[in-house]
């Protein structure tokens, strides 16, 4: 290619560089631009679930940036975990519109939605809520009531999420009425955590009940925690054929 092909070709690059500019800038001054201005984003953070879930409330105020009066058709968030709510739905120049934006949360992960303001003119305007939810109760328990016998231990099965990125999770500390014993075996890694998702590592483990004595009482219960969470109460009673039972070689698991 010689210097005069490659000069034209330069002058050619350069007007269409400038070109897409002008179209770019042109698009975000007019079409582009919303007629709504303030905050269309709000992020709750990191924020803890109790069951069966948590909401969490945050209200937008936006202006009407037009000279002319907008009349909302529509609402519509992505997701069923969100509600939106305005508080009018015809907007005059330079008037506040306020949006009550909830986000429902039931499990440790990250969770975004959107929601979308349509006019009656088919423009529209988006906001963007999202929260980092993690259960406030990091154990959990297979069952709430345990049969066990004496012969051979009863398997309980319980699950724990853990928040800090460390290679095992601590055992639950266990106390357990007169005449029970209960032994925890080990942690199994059921998913690693996941930093983008803002899902938590979660482990399963057995624990090996069974009964000592000849009788235990009617309310017997081994009481379970996990640091310093809430605790965990399952009770237990008395089978003679106690189901879930396991074998030797299980009940050695984790020696």
């Amino acid at each position: 290619m010689n210097r005069k092909l490659l000069h034209r070709f330069g002058i050619a690059w350069l007007v269409f560089l400038g070109i897409c500019i002008a179209t770019y800038i042109t698009f975000k001054l007019t079409i582009g631009r919303s007629v709504l201005a303030g905050e269309s984003r709000h992020d709750f953070g990191v924020v803890l679930i109790d069951e069966p879930s948590s909401t969490f409330e945050h209200t937008f105020k936006l202006t009407n940036r037009t000279n002319k009066t907008l009349n909302i058709k529509n609402i519509k968030p992505s997701c069923g975990c969100t509600t939106a709510e305005p508080n009018t739905r015809i907007l005059g120049p330079g008037n506040v519109l306020e949006i009550d934006a909830k986000l429902s949360l039931k499990s440790s992960n990250l969770k975004k939605s959107r929601i979308t303001i349509t006019f009656d003119d088919d423009t529209f305007h988006n906001l963007w809520i999202q929260g980092n939810g993690r259960m406030r109760q990091q154990l959990s328990a297979s069952t709430g009531v345990l049969p066990i016998g004496q012969n051979k231990p009863t398997v309980m099965v319980v699950f724990v999420e853990v928040w800090e990125d460390i290679q095992n999770a601590p055992e639950p500390k266990i106390v357990t009425d007169k005449g029970v014993e209960a032994k925890f075996t080990r942690w199994n890694i059921q998913h690693k955590g996941n930093d983008s998702s803002g899902k938590p590592a979660r482990w399963s483990g057995r624990i090996l009940v069974s009964q000592t004595a000849e009788t235990i009482a009617n309310d017997a219960k081994l009481t379970l925690q996990f640091k310093d969470n809430e605790k965990i109460v399952v009770g237990v009673y008395t089978e003679s054929d106690t189901a879930g039972l396991i074998d030797e070689d299980a009940a050695n698991d984790g020696d």
